[in-house]
């Protein structure tokens, strides 16, 4: 038996990506923990509290939140944003300051 006749498609596919055939079983064995039946279905992705929290996101960044602002002036936040990054910028010296 030559190093690549193995029994199995996972145990020769893991040599191509370079790994032994002892190395091949350990990650087949833990693939096989990590895909038991509480872990193969999508997650959270398809629970109904997390598709109703992403619809109703979606709903109020598409059609809601535009209503709600249509007839209010944007808010003015030239100085907030200049404090912000200014604060930034100081605090990205001071760490330059101390690194160096």
């Amino acid at each position: 038996m030559s190093y690549f006749d193995f029994p199995s498609a996972q145990t020769s596919r893991a040599v191509l990506l370079g790994c032994t055939p002892h190395r091949a079983d350990q990650l087949a064995a833990a693939r096989a923990v990590f895909q038991s039946s509480s872990t193969s279905s999508a997650g959270l992705c398809c629970h109904p509290t997390v598709l109703g929290i992403l619809l109703a996101y979606v709903y109020f960044v598409l059609s809601l939140g535009p209503q709600l602002m249509a007839n209010r002036k944007p808010l003015n936040l030239k100085k907030f944003m200049l404090t912000t990054l200014s604060a930034q910028a100081g605090c990205q010296l001071w760490i330059l300051y101390c690194v160096w």
